[in-house]
């Protein structure tokens, strides 16, 4: 293993040097280029961010908490601080992502972060966790077989572009059928959110494939799926689900192989073969009708139930804020909380929305594969807010389901 002093020569002069900065996971090292005994540049990993830093709570189903991290990290930025303010910063991330807080997309320097970055600028490891937790997404459920993936190795992506498991049409109609009484199954369709919403299979969830390489970062709202399909779907699904992929015709292996690259390649129990077109008229289809921003407030004065589904972050803004009246369930949360929900709410409409559209379209479709009548808004609060007066709005955490 790698450790601190560690020396890597890359030519005359020229020097790699380890610098253990633990606090975003128990090993995080970050690297100084230096050339003749000056140090230029600095490769952070996830430890420092330009204008944020790697969150500190991936260590938590181990027993580690989230504050021990919080200390290490702060130590870690004060070793930091110790480079030159002209060395320059070049994190993993850039942009927002989950796995940390804030983050803009670019290079840096140390003597911008001190200036800019309120979790570099933290006197203690008390403010940091402080700061670094607030609004915090929360953690999505397949980071534990990402973090056990990364310590053992991954198998070739080769060996998994050979084993995709098509599925017979009929076969995986009848297991959809059964799925409806099997809560550790998840159907999920890959096709783009407009061709979903004319048609879909009862019992599916939609979570956008995209059409790029599969590796672009989130938007700063969250709402972002091109190329992201793996990372939202690892979101809702718990690190034991059993998949089912249904995709546009061709996009089989495709599907699988995004999936092998979270480690999820081996949770899926069949991808139908020949795409959505080849399912069997056996299989229930359902179309999915969106309500309009503006028709939000006149569907819940007529008793509909608002779900806002994006995090607890967004939904307490100071600035933005919510709807008044809409219950909160963050979108990763939403699947546990059903029965919860057809308890509390017997033989109500649902009414879905997130920041732009994307959460909702599958938390509508969760809630349809489990028997409730739902909806959700087209093009989310980006377009509710702009319907809404000052006292439509709240800003607190006035209704939340625990889940």
């Amino acid at each position: 293993p790698v450790v601190e002093g560690d020396r890597l020569a890359l030519g005359s002069g020229v020097v790699l040097e380890a610098m253990e900065t633990p606090g975003h996971t128990q090993g995080c090292v970050s690297w100084v280029l230096s050339e003749d005994g000056k140090p230029l540049r600095l490769f952070s990993g996830d430890t420092l961010w330009h204008g944020g830093a790697g969150r500190v709570d991936l260590h938590a189903h181990e027993g580690v908490p989230a504050e021990a991290q919080a200390a290490a990290l702060h130590q870690s930025f004060t070793k930091l601080k110790s480079l030159p303010d002209d060395v320059v910063v070049h994190p993993a991330h850039g942009g927002v992502a989950p796995s940390g807080k804030g983050g803009k997309k670019g290079a840096s320097t140390i003597g911008e972060e001190k200036e800019g970055n309120k979790m570099f600028q933290c006197a203690s490891a008390e403010d940091l966790i402080r700061i670094i937790t607030k609004g915090q997404p929360l953690l999505p459920s397949y980071y534990t077989t990402c973090l056990r993936v990364n310590k053992q190795g991954p198998p070739p992506l080769a060996r998994a572009a050979a084993a995709v498991p098509l599925m017979a049409p009929e076969a995986f109609a009848t297991a959809l059928k059964n799925s409806a009484t099997d809560p550790g199954t998840l159907f999920v369709d890959t096709r783009e959110a407009p061709e979903f919403h004319q048609e879909f299979l009862l019992g599916s969830v939609n979570i956008p494939m995209g059409t790029n390489d599969g590796l672009h970062e989130l938007s700063a709202e969250l709402e972002s799926h091109e190329g992201m399909f793996n990372l939202w779907l690892g979101r809702i699904a718990p690190a034991d689900v059993r998949l089912y992929v249904i995709t546009d015709p061709g996009r089989e292996r495709d599907a699988f192989l995004r999936l092998a690259r979270a480690g999820l390649d081996t949770n899926v129990r069949g991808v139908l073969d020949g795409g959505f077109p080849s399912a069997p008229k056996s299989a229930a289809r359902v179309s999915h009708d969106r309500v309009k921003a503006s028709e939000l407030v006149k569907a819940q004065e007529d008793g509909a139930v608002v779900l806002d589904v994006r995090e607890v972050g967004e939904f307490t803004h100071p600035k933005a804020g919510h709807l008044k009246g809409a219950y909160n369930i963050p979108f990763p949360k939403l699947r546990g909380a059903i029965p919860q929900l057809k308890a509390q709410f017997p033989g109500k409409k649902f009414v879905v929305y997130c920041a732009g559209g994307f959460r909702s379209t599958t938390a509508a479709a969760m809630l349809h594969a489990h028997g409730v009548t739902a909806t959700d808004v087209d093009g989310g609060y980006a377009l509710i807010k702009k319907e809404l007066s000052e006292e439509q709005k709240a800003f607190d955490m006035d209704l939340k389901i625990e889940a």
